[in-house]
């Protein structure tokens, strides 16, 4: 099978070992399993080529505190979030109680709340976790 040029110098290409699509830059000759970022998408696309929600999970960086996101097939991690990837919403994860916890704040002796999806903090006691 021969490549498919998707726009600029970027082609889709299926990988024989998995039967996956990847995509490559005839150019600089890097290669993704995502959309590039650079070449826009037609109707249709996203669904077809997009990010598939069983192959990635979104992650916490305890490190930084900030979210990533890990390819289960392909071992890849990126800190941007995979085109086409649905994954928790943001509506979703605000309204989930299991997302939160309460931390005390060791310069005031206050408790705040942290969302461990989408990273929010907030003085006042979500609605969710309200019994």
């Amino acid at each position: 099978m021969s490549a498919k040029r998707i726009g600029g110098d970027w082609v889709e290409n299926i990988d024989p070992g998995s039967g996956k699509k990847y995509y490559a830059n005839l150019t600089t000759q890097e290669t993704s399993w995502t959309w590039p970022e650079d070449v826009p998408r037609e109707e249709g696309d996203e669904a077809e080529g997009g990010a598939h929600d069983e192959e990635w999970d979104e992650k916490l960086d305890p490190g930084s505190g900030k979210m990533y996101y890990f390819n289960k097939t392909t071992q890849e991690t990126t800190w941007t979030k995979p085109v086409g990837y649905k994954g928790n919403t943001k509506d979703d994860s605000e309204n989930n109680p299991a997302n939160w916890t309460e931390v005390d704040d060791p310069s005031t002796g206050n408790k705040y709340y942290h969302n461990s999806v989408t990273n929010e903090t907030s003085w006042t006691k979500p609605a969710c976790l309200e019994s």
